[in-house]
This record gives C-alpha cells, sequence and structure tokens, in this order.
C-alpha cells in the first residue's frame, strides 16, 4: 500500500516527543472525543493506539455494513454512554480517519516508519509487542471522508479473518 500520512507526518513530528491525534478533514466529532481517547491510551503501559467506534470502517463500525446515513457524534456518543459497555477491545489495525499515538509507541519502530503503509504500522507496532484498541466510549462519523478497503494480505490473515467474524461490538451493533 501507499505511504500513510501518518507515517509520513512522523519525520516531522518525531522530535517533539509529544502523542499524536490524527484525525483527517470531514471527520465529525463529539466533546470531549480528544481527552477519552487520551484517557483510554494511558490505561495500559502495552497501548500504542486508539481508535473510536465510526460510521465507515467495518473494524470500527456500529454498523455489521457501511453506512452513509448521517448520526451526530454527539447523540451517538450519549447513546454509548447509556449502554454503560465502555469496553476497550484489541484491533489488528487502526481507524484511518480519527485515531491517537502514543509518542513511545512510534518512536520504537525507529526512523523507518516514514514509507509504511497504515496497514504495515499496525503490524510493525504488533511485532513489537504493542497493542492496537478500539473503544466502545467514543463515535466519529467518518461518513464523508473517502473510504480505502485494507490491505488485501492483511484481510486474508486467519486470526483478522476470525475477527470479523467473531466482532467485539456485534452486540452492540445495530
Amino acid at each position: 500500500g501507499k505511504a500513510s500520512p501518518i507515517s509520513r507526518s512522523w519525520e516531522k513530528l518525531r522530535s517533539e516527543n509529544r502523542d499524536i491525534l490524527f484525525i483527517r478533514a470531514g471527520v465529525r466529532v463529539s466533546r470531549n472525543w480528544d481527552i477519552l481517547l487520551c484517557s483510554i491510551a494511558y490505561l495500559e503501559a502495552s497501548i500504542a493506539a486508539v481508535s473510536p467506534l465510526c460510521a465507515r470502517d467495518p473494524y470500527f463500525s456500529l454498523t455489521s455494513k457501511i453506512n452513509h446515513d448521517y448520526c451526530s457524534p454527539d447523540t451517538v456518543n450519549s447513546w454509548l454512554q447509556s449502554t454503560g459497555r465502555n469496553r476497550v477491545f484489541d484491533v489488528p489495525v487502526f481507524l484511518r480517519s480519527c485515531v491517537f499515538f502514543r509518542h513511545a509507541a512510534l518512536a520504537s519502530l525507529g526512523t523507518e516508519l516514514w514509507n509504511f503503509s497504515d496497514d504495515t504500522l499496525a503490524q510493525a507496532l504488533w511485532a513489537k509487542g504493542w497493542t492496537l484498541v478500539g473503544s466502545e466510549s467514543v463515535y466519529v462519523d467518518d461518513s464523508d471522508v473517502p473510504w480505502e478497503q485494507h490491505d488485501d494480505a492483511l484481510e486474508a490473515r486467519e486470526d483478522v479473518v476470525d475477527f470479523l467474524f467473531n466482532h467485539p461490538l456485534t452486540g452492540l451493533r445495530w
């Protein structure tokens, strides 16, 4: 796949020694979405990246099919709070439209990540012992952001097929 905007940005941000919150233009968010993602990232020392739930990506979508209907992030987040689940689940990828990265995780990959695709970056973090998580307590609406498929090689992996078949959001989805 092509180089990730996150990987390309890292070259400029590496010396800042700060965590990175990446969000694509057109993503609609709710109040405190950034604070929630940051607080989840520090629940465990092994967490590299935290992704919210969304409208489009099958790994993080609140619907079982790609959804183009607009749902206000504030409304959906209120509903999520009312379900009381607030679970954090391991996931093999991160949400390309909105993700929080811990600086230490990206720094652990050294200087080579400038040309990584999103899915290659995710796999490199896993290989170093980091975890990628999704959060049931934050939703962003990325229905207006251009959609890109995940890498075919990733999608064919047995553990990824199993993840999608036994999706952690199954009980929450509509």
